[in-house]
């Protein structure tokens, strides 16, 4: 399998925990995924990536389209990322004005 997906709820925080590739040919299914699990009441919305193993124009459109599910437009999303060629294109798309962007050194410790 080549992508997949987890989502659950933590102290009013949704988290999407993604998992392998982003790319064409794999984003519809797990778009519509995340789309039907997604709560509205959370009060902030996590998207961890520091699973995903490959990211394509397809898997940054899935991002964008997430974004703009959620009704209010003033929750904050954030996208957790470990990979820099990740970053990268993140920044390059200009996503990081749409996100909050957390890099592993930010997160607290378990």
């Amino acid at each position: 399998m080549t992508h997949s997906c987890r989502t659950e709820m933590l102290e009013g925080k949704q988290i999407f925990t993604l998992f392998g590739k982003l790319r064409t040919g794999t984003t519809s299914f797990i778009l519509n995924e995340l789309q039907y699990c997604l709560n509205q009441k959370a009060m902030r919305y996590v998207i961890d990536l520091r699973s995903v193993t490959d990211l394509d124009c397809r898997g940054l459109g899935l991002l964008v389209t997430l974004k703009n599910s959620i009704k209010d437009s003033a929750k904050i999303v954030e996208l957790i990322i470990e990979d820099p060629f990740i970053q990268e294109l993140i920044m390059m798309a200009k996503l990081d004005q749409m996100f909050r962007l957390v890099t592993t050194k930010e997160l607290p410790v378990t």
